[in-house]
């Protein structure tokens, strides 16, 4: 699967929980052109900008290239790397400018105003802040009113490496008995699973399975390997609604 051409925000109870989750935003990052294999990043944020509602099928139908692509060719430019140098030193040498996240919170930014807001004469302003310290219910109840998140963990794989990776969170489940309440207002323990798009595949099959659209991760896994590991409280990329703006 490359692009989709609807993204719809289910959401329902079965059997007394509540399921929310994005349809038709996963996009894999292996079929990119520009550095396919650590392009979580760039196509994190593309799916998470498609859950927000944004018109990317209009640049990529101008440009002839997919969002990703796009917005690495951005992150990769002698521009990103000088940028990073002098604003963030601690990465010269050993992360490129798609790999910070200032970086990535940025250039998403500019891209945006650049290539969908100011063709429609919309006025400036912040598209994606990157925060580290959102707590979960809050980071999942922008995303059940149709916000995007992006975030990242450390996954161990079965042979020992652990793989720095970036994904989009698309949605939750919220255990059975938790009834009319805000999502903003639970509890952490009331959260069965995270719904994530992987753009890289499956992580439960050790990423043999390459589909990686709404995969349930669990409240202990989610909690072992987002980022702040160990914490209720994450790093975040929240991406506000297009509709909003």
């Amino acid at each position: 699967m490359r692009r989709a051409k609807d993204s719809t925000m289910v959401k329902e109870r079965s059997k007394g929980h509540l399921l929310f989750y994005s349809e038709g935003v996963w996009r894999d990052q292996r079929t990119n052109k520009r550095y396919p294999l650590s392009a979580c990043n760039t196509t994190s944020m593309a799916m998470a900008l498609y859950q927000a509602g944004y018109p990317l099928q209009e640049v990529e139908d101008r440009k002839g290239e997919p969002t990703e692509d796009l917005l690495m060719k951005d992150l990769r430019s002698a521009t990103a790397y000088e940028e990073m140098n002098r604003d963030f030193p601690w990465a010269k040498n050993n992360f490129s400018p798609s790999q910070v996240h200032g970086m990535l919170e940025r250039y998403t930014n500019r891209f945006v105003h650049r290539e969908i807001l100011d063709k429609k004469g919309i006025r400036h302003q912040r598209i994606v802040t990157f925060r580290t310290d959102v707590p979960t219910p809050i980071a999942l109840s922008y995303v059940y009113s149709g916000w995007g998140a992006v975030m990242s963990g450390d996954f161990d794989l079965s042979d020992g490496t652990t793989l720095g990776h970036i994904v989009s969170v698309s949605g939750a489940v919220i255990r059975a008995g938790v009834e009319n309440v805000d999502i903003e207002q639970i509890a952490f323990e009331d959260i069965e699973s995270v719904i994530v798009d992987d753009p890289y595949g499956d992580f439960y099959t050790d990423y043999r399975n390459h589909e990686g659209a709404n995969i349930h991760m669990d409240r202990a896994d989610f909690l072992r390997i987002m980022k702040k590991t160990g914490s209720a409280y994450k790093w975040a990329h929240l991406i506000r609604p297009f509709s909003e703006l």
